[in-house]
């Protein structure tokens, strides 16, 4: 009996599996290396990954992950343990900036910067490796707070990180830089013309981001201008293929104000969702057109 097996059945056995066992296979042969790494390849095997649900919790406690694999949410099987891959200090600050193609980019920055440290780390679960990115060449002085986003283009070729770093003058007076580094030239580089957040909106992009096709996004809520005690919020949306700031409209109930309510944002089958709490009630939206405002439809309440 013959031992070879057609290329094409290889190649939709090799598919089905983890990404740590094809590392292993890489290493059979020229040809099952050349398969493995191919674009073709990596491309079929991320949209096969999208079929299997991992959940990770960030436990403060101990600084470390659990991972969970299921399709539901805590209906789980086989919870892992896996440390923090932190590179320098244990800081109850390391948090999960967001995950892209089995990568998940963490971040050790609060509110002061120490240009000292690296402003992130990219990480393969999977394979337990990773990577510290390198610090920008030039660092201004008077940066004060960092803050980073992470996502990959449309095409799911180029992966990339931006960084918000607000800077604080003589007079006191915050401004915005965006700095966007690319996992494929693996350099810094500054984005002219980005955006202009204010301080108040800082918290909005630490603590969540959510990423659909190719974009990221931001729930912002603005600082009131003067006697106004109105707080305009909105989402902000990057493009990482064009390294476009755009604005998406939230539902139309947004503008009369939130008052006390509290806004969050999620993915949804595909779609853009926001989520309306308050004390009383809990609205749920979803955006059935992206960038529609008025295809906003309220799901539940």
């Amino acid at each position: 009996m013959s031992n070879y097996v057609p290329t094409d059945l290889l190649i939709e056995i090799l598919v089905k599996l983890p990404v740590k066992s094809l590392i292993r296979f890489a290493a059979v042969s020229k040809s099952w290396r050349s398969i493995i790494t191919s674009a073709a390849f990596i491309a079929s095997h991320l949209s096969k990954g999208k079929n299997h649900t991992h959940t990770l919790i960030h436990t403060l406690s101990t600084n470390s992950l659990v991972k969970f694999t299921g399709g539901v949410p805590f209906a789980v099987n086989s919870p892992s343990k896996l440390k923090f891959p932190y590179y320098e200090s244990d800081s109850i600050y390391t948090r999960i900036v967001d995950s892209c193609d089995g990568l998940v980019c963490l971040s050790n920055n609060f509110f002061i910067i120490d240009f000292a440290q690296s402003p992130g780390v990219i990480w393969n679960p999977s394979v337990r490796n990773h990577i510290a990115l390198p610090n920008p060449a030039i660092n201004p002085e008077d940066a004060y707070i960092s803050v980073l986003g992470f996502g990959v283009d449309a095409g799911r070729t180029h992966h990339k990180v931006v960084r918000f770093l607000y800077c604080r003058n003589a007079a006191g007076i915050f401004t915005t830089r965006v700095e966007i580094f690319s996992l494929k030239t693996w350099s810094w580089r500054r984005l002219i013309g980005g955006v202009d957040i204010s301080l108040h909106a800082y918290l909005s992009l630490y603590f969540r981001q959510v990423f659909l096709n190719g974009v990221v996004h931001w729930l912002i809520e603005q600082e009131p201008i003067g006697d106004n005690s109105f707080r305009r919020s909105y989402i902000l949306a990057f493009d990482v293929g064009d390294e476009v700031f755009r604005e998406v409209m939230l539902p139309e109930w947004e503008a009369g104000g939130s008052g006390f309510a509290k806004l969050s944002i999620f993915v949804i089958k595909e779609s853009l969702g926001v989520v309306k709490s308050t004390g009383e009630s809990c609205d749920v939206w979803v955006m059935k057109e992206y960038c529609v405002k008025e295809s906003w439809t309220k799901l539940y309440t």
